[in-house]
């Protein structure tokens, strides 16, 4: 593994996904409604867990059962704050 990574483990809780890789592929293909392979894989993976997956891709959301994101300022636009931190553009935290 390599190093950046394995730092990250301890840092941020990031692990590395257990599962066969050719099973997330498999799942992925079966994503018929996207043809970018990110957000196929991404679903795929979920899919293949079980797991609720949190996004703010409306695609993703509308296609997947289980993803969700919960913001009540979803709909606002938004725009980032001198440290870079993504906020609603009439200037509320």
């Amino acid at each position: 593994m390599h190093p950046a990574v394995e730092d990250l483990g301890p840092r941020i809780g990031l692990s590395i996904c257990p599962l066969p890789f050719a099973q997330v592929v498999a799942s992925a293909r079966a994503q018929r409604w996207t043809r970018d392979p990110f957000d196929r894989t991404i679903v795929g993976q979920s899919a293949v867990e079980g797991r609720i997956l949190l996004t703010r891709d409306r695609t993703i959301r509308d296609h997947y059962p289980r993803a969700v994101w919960d913001n009540a300022d979803d709909s606002l636009p938004h725009q980032q704050d001198p440290k870079g931190t993504l906020r609603p553009a009439d200037g509320r935290r």
